[in-house]
Order: structure tokens, then C-alpha cells, then sequence
């Protein structure tokens, strides 16, 4: 049964990319949802797409998406999927966003897929059989000094926030290799899963942000924590920090208020 589901958003993922490629061309409608945060109708059109076909076929899951007006948190039998992570960077013609989904059954992701449209890289896992992309195994850095660690952050639309996680990176920025910020979470999350970030962290971040990179992350036997360095427990808006073991630690410290 859970191939079978698995098998299907794999199928409905890559309609996604098509429906993308085929209007690849020309300015996006756009409408802002709240200051500097922006809708666009591929987002809807994917988003239409993806709720659509997933509830056709399973009328009894439920579905979390960005783009829906109200969402229930509630992972018994439960699709989440970003439509397109990284509005932002598509609004720009900045090539780097990522459609996002993630299976859950009884509280656990089952599976989860990001996909980046672009490069046609996809970054898959699956519970217990580990984490891949384009078919190749991948796991998180090893690296365990953060002056060898190239580490990734995202930026929160409230500004007031955004400042607090740049005085971080401040914090941070002396003692690492270098800092990087590409803007959609998923991609981040996965890079981390490959091991070409060696951590990352982000606040504010809504399920559907995380959900799929999580799986991808500790199917790479990798971790995720709060900005304490503390367990992680998904919600619908938490900050996160992801990498080994020992670069959290080493990170942590630098993320207290």
C-alpha cells in the first residue's frame, strides 16, 4: 500500500515539473499574501494540480498545502506539499525552487520527495530504506569542526525576526568556512541530506517548509533539533536546525536570544 501511494506521488510529481516547463516562459500572476510574501499562479495552478489529483485518488487523506486557506494539523493519513518552495527566487527567474511533498501515516513520514524543477534533481526517502538523489545513495557531512563547515540559513518575511538570525550568522560567520542562503528551505534541508551544506537553520518555518527535508535528513543519517540543539518535534511553524551531530552542537550556542 505505501509503495503503491509512493508510486503515485512520484507520477504526480513529475506532471508537476511538466506543467511547470510548459510555462516556463513569460511573468507569473502575483499577489501578496503579506508584506514581501508572494503568491503566484503556478503556485496555485500546481497547487490545484497536486490537492486535486491526490484527493481523487485517496478521498479519505488529508491534505496540508501553503496554499490552502486552512489547515489542520493532524498527520494520521496526511499529504503535505509545498507547490512550489522558493516563490521568491521563480518571481526573479532565480533558478532555485523545489516542488515539495511528504507522505504520513499514524505521526511518522512514511516517504517524502523534493524535487528541484530546474536541474531535475530529486532527493527522495523513504522510512527505513534511506535517503537518495537521482537514484544514488546520500548521506549528511561528516565534518565535525565548524572551520571546515559551510553553513546554510534561511531569512523569515518579518523583518524584526530576519534581523535576529542575521546577528546569528554574525555569530557564526568567524568560526565557519562560510555561510550560504539560497532561499527555499526544502532545497536547503535536502542539500543538507547530500552533505553540501554541513548544517542549517532557519526560524519560523511552517510544515510544509520542513516536512519532506526531515525525512530526507535522518534517512541520511542526519539530525534535526530547535535552536536549543534540543529534540525536534514537527509542528506547524518551529525553527530548525539541521546537520551531524557535532556541527549542531557547535551552532547551537550561537542561535540563543
Amino acid at each position: 500500500m505505501l509503495q503503491t501511494r509512493f508510486d503515485f506521488a512520484i507520477s504526480i510529481i513529475k506532471e508537476a515539473q511538466n506543467i511547470l516547463k510548459a510555462n516556463s516562459t513569460g511573468s507569473p500572476e502575483k499577489i501578496e499574501k503579506e508584506k514581501y510574501n508572494y503568491v503566484t499562479s503556478m503556485d496555485l495552478t500546481i497547487n490545484e494540480f497536486l490537492t486535486k489529483t491526490i484527493s481523487a485518488r485517496y478521498p479519505d487523506s488529508k491534505i496540508i498545502s501553503e496554499e490552502m486557506p486552512v489547515n489542520e494539523f493532524d498527520l494520521s493519513d496526511t499529504w503535505i506539499i509545498d507547490p512550489l518552495d522558493g516563490t521568491t527566487n521563480y518571481l526573479h527567474h532565480y533558478p532555485h525552487f523545489a516542488i515539495s511533498l511528504a507522505y504520513f501515516s499514524e505521526g511518522t513520514a512514511q516517504f517524502s520527495i523534493i524535487l528541484d524543477p530546474v536541474i531535475d534533481e530529486w532527493f527522495i526517502a523513504q522510512l527505513g530504506r534511506g535517503a537518495f538523489l537521482n537514484g544514488r545513495r546520500i548521506k549528511v557531512s561528516e565534518e565535525a569542526a565548524l572551520e571546515n563547515s559551510l553553513i546554510g540559513f534561511g531569512l523569515p518575511y518579518d523583518r524584526q525576526k530576519g534581523a535576529f538570525v542575521l546577528e546569528c550568522a554574525q555569530k557564526i560567520y568567524p568560526h565557519c568556512q562560510d555561510l550560504k542562503r539560497k532561499g527555499p528551505a526544502s532545497i536547503d534541508l535536502a542539500y543538507v541530506a547530500a552533505g553540501r551544506l554541513d548544517a542549517y537553520f532557519e526560524p519560523d518555518l511552517k510544515i510544509w517548509d520542513i516536512a519532506a527535508g526531515i525525512l530526507l535528513i535522518k534517512e541520511a543519517r542526519g539530525q534535526v533539533a530547535d535552536w536549543s540543539g534540543n529534540v525536534f518535534n514537527i509542528g506547524m511553524e518551529q525553527n530548525i536546525l539541521a546537520g551531524n551531530k557535532k556541527i549542531i552542537k557547535a551552532i547551537a550556542g550561537f542561535l540563543e536570544r
